[in-house]
């Protein structure tokens, strides 16, 4: 029985008040299971008024975490310089490294067949892409001078 008191940690409360020359009595019984709360009460003022009550409640966290948060990004740079297309910074652009800076993967691919003039390298290296940007990107006129 000392378990199950422990257990249910039941809290009994009473109380007597003294209003208006009569006494109240009120007792109140509440338990907490988990996520759940039970209430209960009674009250009387020993001259026939009584009353009484019972209350279940439920608590729960609303996770704020659960709503995946989306962003829409725009970085802007200069589209003249080797290194924003060199991702690893290797001094070649792949076809890979061009297609993924494009939402168009088509497009990537096109200019990165464009750009890359000797087919038997695996890549544009650094001075093909200087010689050919002007030519080949918009708004592209100085390549070796070429700063954001």
């Amino acid at each position: 029985m000392k378990e199950l008191t422990k257990i249910l940690s039941i809290t009994v409360v009473f109380v007597i008040v003294a209003v208006s020359r009569s006494q109240k009595l009120k007792l109140s019984l509440e338990h907490e299971v988990g996520r759940w709360n039970f209430k209960g009460w009674g009250s009387t003022n020993f001259k026939g008024g009584w009353g009484g009550g019972i209350g279940v409640g439920f608590r729960f966290k609303r996770s704020t975490h659960a709503i995946p948060h989306t962003y829409n990004v725009l970085i802007q740079a200069n589209q003249c310089l080797f290194d924003v297309y060199d991702e690893n910074g290797d001094e070649i652009i792949t076809l890979e490294e061009m297609t993924r800076l494009f939402e168009d993967k088509e497009l990537g691919a096109n200019l990165y067949e464009d750009l890359h003039m000797f087919k038997d390298t695996p890549g544009v290296t650094k001075s093909v892409f200087n010689e050919r940007v002007s030519s080949v990107i918009n708004g592209c006129k100085s390549t070796t001078n070429a700063r954001p």
